[in-house]
């Protein structure tokens, strides 16, 4: 029987507005992002003012985010490695400014639109609840976020690859969270949207679901549902089968 869940945060629990990722923009735009300002690209500010768009910044934080989810280099360095790649060169008082300016928006999250009554709902049916985050911020720094969403208050723990130095496609990441839940892996299903997850559950022999909107093309999961809300239908079945 299941008894406990542990979910991906980034995506089926969080996501930035808008708003918040117009504010990264902008951000960027002020530190001389993108570097190439053409009369082409000054002919296309968007709506809100700003010059260009994420995807360029966006791709080359994906390439280096995952050594400083494990500490394996810090945030400052991470982030002067993506401006170098995009041609940006910063003093090391601007890389600092912009460090900080940085965290401070990525901190800013809404919960996704289930997320909290879901959560709300299954901690009424009994489940425990484990956050596994890839993340350059630690667990303690991270509930703070939580916090001001109103999303501490539905769910009982989480774990930052930050403080274990593991990533999701770890077992040991998984156990991690089985032994703060104090359960097994056979008690315990994973939720989330990206293959690294479905195959670390997989190594620690805890079945997965896919949120399949948000999820990477062609993902392998145990279980697929198409919305956070379709959890508890889909645990309640699992749960009846036994």
């Amino acid at each position: 029987m299941i008894k406990a869940i542990i979910f991906d945060a980034d995506g089926p629990l969080y996501y930035r507005s808008p708003e918040v990722l117009e504010r990264q923009l902008a951000l960027l735009n002020k530190y001389g992002y993108p570097n190439n300002l053409t009369n082409h690209h000054v002919a296309h500010l968007n709506k809100y003012g700003h010059l260009g768009n994420l995807n360029g910044f966006n791709a080359a934080y994906d390439q280096e985010k995952f050594k400083a989810y494990v500490r394996s280099e810090s945030v400052p360095v991470m982030i002067h490695h993506i401006l170098h790649s995009l041609d940006i060169k910063l003093s090391d008082l601007d890389l600092q400014k912009f460090a900080k300016e940085f965290k401070k928006l990525h901190a800013d999250i809404t919960p996704t639109r289930d997320a909290i009554p879901t959560l709300k709902l299954l901690r009424s049916q009994g489940f425990k609840t484990c956050v596994l985050t890839d993340s350059f911020y630690s667990t303690e720094e991270k509930w703070q976020w939580f916090k001001a969403a109103g999303l501490d208050t539905v769910l009982d723990y989480m774990v930052s690859s930050y403080d274990i130095r593991r990533l999701k496609d770890a077992r040991e990441a998984y156990e991690d969270c089985l032994q703060l839940l104090r359960t097994t892996q056979d008690e315990a299903i994973f939720v989330g949207h990206q293959q690294y997850e479905m195959d670390g559950a997989k190594a620690a022999n805890v079945k997965a679901v896919a949120i399949l909107p948000i999820a990477t093309p062609n993902i392998t999961a145990d279980y697929t549902i198409n919305s956070l809300s379709e959890l508890p239908d889909l645990l309640r079945q699992l749960n009846n089968a036994q």
